[in-house]
């Protein structure tokens, strides 16, 4: 499919191939490329609810097959050094400690002042049957701070702000 795709965009050569997920392995492993770059923003082969030996496997293949592996968290980029065939890269996550460390909690955001503090927050994509588990499973870890600690949870989904809706304050 991806062949075909490419020739149906007119694109000639053999494609630079980003890959982040190690399912992606098949397709790389079947598609004649120029280069490989894999973005490591998570160790998939920790995750609980995977075939972790599976993906352990599938993670090492495409490492192995990588010109270059990029990644967010120094410390994968020192465990997986060894299993990349070519460049390992930090590029660091993209936040801004500045701009964060200069926040008030005296002077919330307007659409945060009415939620009470301490607060945990998540701004991202959550999207279907992996976005319900997440949430639950978030609901039951920090369960028992909002019960000791009077912790509220805050969550914006990105693709509900884009809409003008979001999600505050699990656990009131």
């Amino acid at each position: 499919q991806v062949r075909l795709a490419l020739r149906s965009l007119g694109a000639a050569g053999d494609p630079d191939l980003v890959v982040t997920i190690p399912t992606a392995r098949d397709v790389v492993g079947g598609l004649r490329h120029h280069s490989l770059v894999v973005n490591r923003s998570d160790k998939y082969s920790a995750f609980p609810e995977t075939d972790q030996d599976l993906m352990a496997a599938l993670e090492a293949d495409l490492l192995g097959r990588a010109d270059a592996a990029v990644y967010v968290s120094r410390q994968l980029m020192d465990q997986e050094r060894p299993l990349v065939r070519g460049r390992s890269v930090f590029l660091g996550h993209g936040v801004d400690f500045d701009i964060f460390s200069t926040a008030r909690a005296d002077d919330p955001p307007a659409d945060l002042a009415g939620i009470p503090t301490p607060r945990i927050g998540f701004f991202g994509g959550i999207e279907g049957e992996f976005g319900d588990m997440w949430q639950g499973q978030i609901r039951a870890e920090f369960n028992h701070l909002r019960q000791h600690l009077g912790v509220r949870i805050v969550v914006v989904d990105q693709a509900i702000e884009e809409f003008g809706r979001s999600r505050h304050g699990w656990g009131g």
